[in-house]
């Protein structure tokens, strides 16, 4: 599940391609978010971005990976009670 401290804030995280075929993500906003929300999800956003795209990359029409999936999947991994990418 995208962190729910995102959503909490108002805030929607979309997978964007580019013309070169790179990934990244693209942050929408509820009409009802702040701006000091807007700031705290950008910082959360920066801190998690590998996270993001690995969790939103899914085909069009499915639900974000979950981080009990992506463990499951081998895609990270579990040391120390933080999740790390392998």
């Amino acid at each position: 599940m995208i962190p729910r401290e995102l959503v909490s804030l108002g805030a929607y995280v979309h997978l964007v391609v580019d013309a070169s075929g790179q990934k990244g993500s693209r942050l929408t906003y509820a009409r009802q978010c702040r701006a000091e929300n807007v700031k705290k999800v950008q910082g959360i956003a920066a801190k998690l971005a590998r996270l993001l795209l690995l969790q939103c990359d899914v085909p069009p029409g499915w639900r974000p990976r979950t981080m009990q999936q992506l463990v499951a999947m081998g895609k990270i991994g579990v040391v120390a009670g933080r999740y790390i990418e392998k």
